[in-house]
């Protein structure tokens, strides 16, 4: 996961009077332009993590939460996708 930081113009909600300002506009391309090393394809420009064609990983289990006298904890379901699938 990237976890880049927001850039000055996001970092607060009442900044995003950017979107009607053309000034304002103007200059977050220029910074996304800058950061990026020239947009989409720039040379700073962080690439997909996953390629194209990556098939999900959709048969797996998932937890289950549980409730002890103790805590609660989660555990992996005993069903898997094909059980689920079914229902």
């Amino acid at each position: 996961m990237c976890t880049l930081p927001l850039p000055p113009v996001l970092q607060e909600p009442s900044s995003w009077i950017w979107l009607t300002k053309p000034d304002m506009l103007k200059e977050a391309w220029k910074e996304f332009n800058e950061r990026t090393g020239g947009g989409v394809g720039g040379t700073k420009r962080v690439s997909l993590f996953l390629s194209k064609d990556f098939a999900p990983l959709i048969d797996l289990r998932w937890p289950e939460y549980v409730t002890t006298i103790h805590e609660e904890e989660w555990i992996l379901s005993s069903k898997g996708a094909e059980e689920f699938n079914a229902l």
